[in-house]
């Protein structure tokens, strides 16, 4: 299913109250449920937070080997 940012009451209101219009496209990319891959270095240090769908909220660090 795409989702349509103009289909989200909050954003339509948005885009009304400061004369814009929001492009669907890296909207949709980082609303959806999908992860992103990005560049990490040897012995880096990353977090993964990972949100349930009842608002439940984790955080973990992991290190780069």
């Amino acid at each position: 299913m795409r989702l349509n940012c103009r289909s989200i009451p909050l954003l339509k209101k948005a885009e009304q109250t400061l004369k814009l219009q929001i492009d669907d496209d890296p909207f949709t990319r980082i609303y959806g449920h999908k992860s992103h891959s990005f560049p990490v270095k040897k012995c880096q240090k990353i977090a993964v937070r990972v949100i349930s769908q009842f608002g439940e909220e984790t955080t973990k660090v992991l290190e780069v080997k």
